[in-house]
């Protein structure tokens, strides 16, 4: 009975719930509680801690409240200064309200995070931790969000922004930290995009690489060489699966009208010739790139009636769909392992001036947004066609990777022990080897 009433008590998160403007007595008594002059840290301190104690959270807002803070530089401390009493004890102490939000605080900025801060500060050298509300938005409902949430379902993703906005909306009708309002407008603003551009990427990330793309894997010894189960397996159990493979001749045809329909003169004419196997023509290259969607072509009024002419007079079947185009450039991947070759080789290597244009079906292309990324294998024929192998992450337009990433678990390492000195002085010859 008590779970139930505590459930149906206000949590702060409904959609209804809007941050009450301060009266004048609450403001004066908020800025004692932020005092300017305080450090930016000791003030974020207080803002999480306040935020997380008038909000009733439940499990999917805890998860996302929790990874975000976490990602931006804090710590968990459950119940770190309460020395086993609850607030209704703490109170009896005598224990004023400030007190007992402090002793209950439950997040704090890692010592390493606040180390490096006051120590940079204090030397005069530029800090390798900033306050960025925006860039911590981006990285997180593009990255973080991704690999910790099942971001594909609608639900998820507005609990996601909500918490956001909601915290957002506290920072700026509370003096936390008015210096840094513009970028907290403008993390609020990130939600926004998010919810726009979410739902589209979960629907790339089913489509592609797209039919005509897994016909040429499927051909010319791809990723989906071997995915075909068979059209009775199909018909048993693999409906709904992401892709269940095309045998050869469903390939042979879509591959084929996607050749009759955008290919130059010179390209077709080449394919048809084949002399007794579509496999004439050799895969010459592949490689594992990122990719940034530069625009998107939709098959045009003579595409169009290309396929639809192959459809009737031809006898090639519904599947076939109509497809345009999806050119990309170049994108370096941030956390992509170092190639081992000199600078001007890689440059000569890599051309980022070059565009790719890949044929993707109209349907995939609606939901395609300029500036989205992707990892995917790349595959060029000797004929001159390149297809996406394989599809590996795709990612928002606002995609943002901070070393944050790789920081959290980092802890600084001790001296070296003994059996390290005796090593280090083995290799410097200082010793005599065994």
């Amino acid at each position: 009975m008590d779970l139930s009433k505590s459930m149906l008590k206000p949590t702060g998160f409904e959609p209804t719930t809007t941050e009450a403007p301060l009266t004048r007595g609450e403001y004066e008594m908020e800025l004692e509680k932020y005092n300017p002059e305080e450090s930016i840290i000791s003030r974020l301190e207080t803002a999480v801690n306040s935020f997380n104690g008038s909000r009733k959270m439940h499990q999917e807002t805890r998860a996302v409240f929790e990874k975000l803070v976490t990602f931006g530089g804090f710590g968990c401390n459950n119940h770190m200064f309460q020395g086993g009493m609850n607030k209704k004890q703490m109170k009896h102490e005598g224990m004023s309200k400030e007190e007992i939000e402090q002793a209950s605080a439950h997040y704090g900025i890692l010592e390493q995070v606040a180390d490096s801060y006051w120590k940079e500060a204090d030397e005069g050298e530029k800090a390798s931790w900033v306050v960025d509300f925006e860039a911590i938005a981006k990285a997180f409902l593009s990255s973080q969000f991704l690999q910790h949430f099942d971001w594909s379902y609608p639900k998820q993703l507005a609990t996601a922004t909500m918490v956001l906005r909601n915290f957002y909306n506290y920072l700026t009708v509370h003096p936390v930290c008015p210096e840094y309002n513009e970028q907290i407008v403008a993390a609020r603003a990130v939600c926004d995009v998010a919810e726009m551009e979410l739902p589209k990427l979960t629907i790339i990330d089913r489509s592609l690489p797209g039919a005509f793309n897994s016909a040429c894997s499927t051909l010319f010894g791809g990723a989906y060489a071997d995915v075909y189960i068979g059209q009775a397996a199909k018909d048993d159990w693999g409906q709904g699966a992401d892709n269940v493979g095309l045998d050869r001749q469903e390939a042979i045809t879509i591959f084929m009208a996607g050749i009759a329909a955008h290919s130059t003169a010179e390209q077709y004419t080449k394919i048809i010739t084949f002399h007794s196997d579509l496999l004439d023509s050799k895969c010459i290259s592949a490689e594992r790139l990122g990719l940034e969607i530069v625009t998107v072509e939709l098959p045009d009024a003579e595409v169009k009636q290309t396929y639809d002419f192959l459809r009737k007079r031809e006898g090639f079947h519904d599947y076939i769909h109509a497809m345009g185009k999806l050119i990309c450039k170049h994108w370096d991947i941030p956390f992509a392992p170092p190639v081992d070759l000199p600078a001007h080789l890689m440059d000569a290597k890599t051309d980022r001036n070059q565009h790719f244009e890949f044929l993707v079906e109209a349907e995939t292309l609606a939901y395609c947004v300029p500036g989205m990324k992707m990892e995917a294998v790349v595959k060029d024929l000797d004929v001159g066609v390149k297809w996406i192998d394989c599809v590996e992450v795709v990612y928002p337009t606002f995609y943002t990777w901070l070393p944050n990433e790789r920081i959290k678990g980092w802890k600084e390492p001790g001296p070296p022990t003994a059996w390290m000195q005796r090593a280090m002085a083995k290799r410097m010859g200082l010793v005599e080897m065994e």
